[in-house]
């Protein structure tokens, strides 16, 4: 199996000056992945057509700046919760929780404090197999969110043509966790956003 793996800067973040790669996952068929591990984003799938021509089929940005000022968190892994929390207030263990409303007046895909989509995670490239694995703790009462968790999510790139993404979590006390990709596919491909059309 060719395992062709390339790890380049792509920048550095504004809020934390921390380095932000690109990691490029190459398989047999030529079939390329680009992943951050800002936000573990889902950058770009290029994929080879009937005519074996590759087509980029995940909208996305070319710099981190259209990232880091995205907010809706193209490509990124989402969460601590995924979706929305009504008004912004979960009840666990007889317990009223509250997080921040960054879409009046709920909380959408994690908020702004404690956002995984805006992290910067950990990586390590996978011993066997076309693959890399994020990881990256939320703290306790982060983003408003109780207990500690630690999360992994790994890509692999299979010589199938598949994108499989992998998510495990665990936690230090009871807490709401629906993490999810919020990669987006264009199978025309080649469409890029630009940053004053996303919002």
């Amino acid at each position: 199996m060719l395992r062709l793996i390339t790890i380049e800067q792509f920048g550095i973040t504004k809020r934390d000056e921390g380095r932000v790669v690109k990691i490029s996952l190459t398989n047999n068929n030529g079939m390329k992945i680009e992943l951050l591990n800002y936000g573990a984003i889902l950058m770009s799938a290029f994929v080879p057509d009937r005519n074996d021509v590759l087509r980029d089929t995940v909208l996305g940005f070319r710099t981190l700046e259209e990232y880091e000022s995205d907010a809706h968190s193209i490509g990124a892994v989402i969460g601590r919760v995924a979706g929305h929390i009504s008004n912004g207030k979960f009840a666990l263990d007889s317990r009223e929780y509250e997080v921040g409303l960054n879409a009046p007046p709920h909380h959408m895909n994690g908020g702004t404090r404690g956002s995984l989509s805006k992290k910067l995670w950990n990586y390590e490239l996978l011993d066997e197999g076309n693959g890399v694995c994020f990881t990256c703790t939320s703290h306790d009462g982060e983003g408003g969110y109780p207990g500690q968790v630690h999360l992994e999510v790994t890509y692999i790139l299979t010589n199938e043509n598949e994108i499989v993404i992998d998510y495990r979590a665990s936690t230090d006390k009871p807490t709401i966790l629906n993490i999810a990709s919020n990669a987006y596919f264009n199978l025309d491909g080649e469409y890029r956003l630009l940053a004053n059309i996303a919002s």
